[in-house]
This record gives structure tokens, C-alpha cells and sequence, in this order.
């Protein structure tokens, strides 16, 4: 048996050990330091000071946690889009548990700011601080109209390619042209954000949140070959905590139990966790969406569900379950629905 190597030489098979072979396999996708891949750790986490205009955005947001602000999070419409706004959210709650906090995702596939629905929201609710997490950037018009008329401040925490300036907003972005890792998403940016904060003024909040910067990152099927990305999303794999994710790992017979999980992997989030995220985006309900968040956030509500009938339970009784385990069951649901229209729609 022969292998064609990167050389484009053949060699023999036979003539090879274990970790040629594999050294040389990781070369083929992308990977020359084999040994580190597979060892990562905390070495491998950039200082998140070094993305252009953290300092800027790390005041602004002490400025209005210490003020009590009203703060509106944007959530973008996709996995990366739900997982960095929950974050955003959720780390906010920590820092201010009885803050009034909002969010609002955009109606239909809409990215970024849509002045058409959230401008009433801004003025009814008088938010002092826009957060925007997975989108934004390029939004100057936006942001200027925002600015100008409600005196607002903006905080972007993006991955998008920058096309045009926005003085109008605090930006920080992955592919700032000065940051060594441009594979963070929306939600891997939030993350490095919060972690600054956190080492800033000594909380430990962020890290609660790994197992959606695993979701994220893998559901915007970003390159996980860098360290970076790939250490936090082996993290988030290893530290599931997040109650829908955890019924949706058991719906999806991961595991047999909430109480047995310890870990998934990225190939799992891939096929069996993004997929129903991504099915109730596109093809779910405003009231099915909203409630896909609600659930991710750690929202509590107790929803009543009659099982479908069956020759061995002909009369099933109405369960009482939390809003988590009901989207679990909804989102395979709505993913279901989605594979059986498109598989009608390709014949």
C-alpha cells in the first residue's frame, strides 16, 4: 500500500510508523504541529486586550453596569447569532440581576440593525446601551441614526469582514487586522470580551458560559483548527451546563440521562445540536423562535404537553415540563418537519 505525501513522492506503507503516518495526515489537512494539537491549554488563549478597541468597549460597559443602565441586546438569527446574545445576556443578568435588560431578535433572516423594528423598542423602553453581538459592523448608517437621535451608546462584538468604518459604535471585531485569531465567531468574541471583564474586576462568570462558544463556533461552521477556537470549543464540549442543551442532548439520545452527561464533541454538536437550533430559525414560528431563546437564556416556564396516542397508552395524561424540555422536543420537531419538505421538494 502507498501513500501520496505532501511531497508528491510515494511511499511505502510499510516502511512507516504510527506517528508518521499520523504527522503527515495532519500536515495533508492543515495541522504542522501535531503534538500541540493535540495538547492544548490555556497557552493557547490570546491576551483579548489585543483585539483592537477592547479598552474603549470594556469602559463603556462598566460605565452603564455601574449606572444601572437599560441595555437592549440584538440577537442575530442563527446559531452563532443565539449563542453570542445568550451569552451577552446571561453574563449581563450575573452582573446585574435586577437590571432591566432586553433583547430582541429580528423578524425573519434580517442580520444586524433594522431600523424599522427595534427603533420603537429603543424609545419606549429609553435604552441607555445597545449591544450587538454577531452583526453590526457595518452598520454606520444605523449607528449614526441611533447615536443622533437617542443619544444611545453602541457596543459591537463581531466577526464579519470590516468593509467600512463606524465611528459611531465601539467595535470589536475578529478580523480587525490586528488580532492573530480571525476563526472566533460572534459568540467567541463575546466570550473574549467577558473574560477581560471578568479578570478586570475579579468576577468569574464567563466560563459558565463555554458550552454556547462551543455551539456557536461549530454551528457557523467555523475553522476549529486554530488553537484558540479549538481549545474553547474542547472546553465547552467538556462543561455542558446550559439546562436546553443538556434536554437536548438526552432528546437526541447522546445520552440516557441529564444527570450522565459529561461531554460531547464538536462532530456531535455538528450533526445532532446546530441542526434543530438551525431548524427552528428557518423554518419555525416568531412564537417558536422567541421561545428557542427564552429556553437558552434559562428562562422558566412550565408548559403542558399531552403525548401523542398510542395502542399502548391510548389515553396518554398531560406532562408538565420545563420550557427547556419542551423546545428540546420542539426543535427535533421543526427540524423533522424542515428534512421532510426538503426531501419532498428535491424528488
Amino acid at each position: 500500500m502507498t501513500l501520496q505525501f505532501k511531497s508528491k513522492s510515494l511511499v511505502r506503507f510499510e516502511k512507516l510508523n504510527e506517528e508518521e503516518i499520523l504527522k503527515e495526515l495532519f500536515r495533508l489537512r492543515g495541522v504542522d504541529n501535531m503534538k500541540e494539537f493535540l495538547n492544548l491549554s490555556e497557552k493557547n488563549l490570546y491576551n483579548g486586550m489585543l483585539l483592537k478597541n477592547m479598552k474603549e468597549g470594556l469602559n463603556l460597559y462598566h460605565k452603564h453596569i455601574i449606572n444601572d443602565s437599560r441595555i437592549l441586546i440584538l440577537v442575530d438569527v442563527d446559531v452563532d447569532g443565539l449563542t453570542s446574545g445568550a451569552l451577552a445576556y446571561n453574563y449581563t443578568k450575573n452582573l446585574l440581576p435586577s437590571g432591566k435588560i432586553f433583547y430582541y431578535q429580528n423578524n425573519d433572516k434580517k442580520h444586524g440593525i433594522v431600523l424599522t423594528e427595534i427603533e420603537n423598542i429603543i424609545k419606549d423602553n429609553h435604552i441607555d446601551l445597545l449591544i450587538i453581538p454577531d452583526a453590526g459592523s457595518n452598520d454606520t448608517e444605523q449607528c449614526k441614526y441611533l447615536k443622533s437621535n437617542y443619544n444611545l451608546d453602541i457596543l459591537i462584538l463581531d466577526h464579519h469582514i470590516i468593509e467600512k468604518e463606524n465611528p459611531y459604535a465601539v467595535v470589536i471585531n475578529s478580523h480587525d487586522g490586528e488580532y492573530s485569531n480571525s476563526t472566533l465567531t460572534g459568540v467567541g468574541v463575546v466570550y473574549k470580551f467577558c473574560s477581560e471583564y471578568d479578570k478586570l474586576h475579579n468576577y468569574n462568570y464567563v466560563n459558565r458560559y463555554l458550552d454556547l462558544v462551543a455551539v456557536g463556533e461549530v454551528g457557523d461552521m467555523e475553522d476549529v483548527r486554530n488553537l484558540e477556537t479549538r481549545y474553547l470549543c474542547l472546553q465547552g464540549c467538556n462543561n455542558i451546563k446550559n439546562q436546553f442543551l443538556k434536554e437536548l442532548i438526552v432528546k437526541q439520545n447522546l445520552y440516557e440521562k441529564i444527570e450522565d452527561i459529561k461531554n460531547i464533541t464538536m462532530k456531535q454538536i455538528s450533526m445532532k445540536i446546530a441542526p434543530p437550533l438551525n431548524g427552528v430559525i428557518r423554518s419555525g414560528s416568531p412564537e417558536e423562535r422567541a421561545n428557542l431563546f427564552r429556553a437558552l437564556i434559562g428562562e422558566e416556564e412550565v408548559i403542558k404537553y399531552t403525548p401523542r396516542k398510542s395502542k399502548n397508552n391510548p389515553n396518554p395524561e398531560v406532562e408538565l415540563q420545563s420550557l427547556q424540555k419542551a423546545m428540546a422536543r420542539e426543535s427535533i420537531n421543526i427540524k423533522g418537519k424542515q428534512d421532510r419538505k426538503v426531501k419532498k421538494y428535491t424528488e
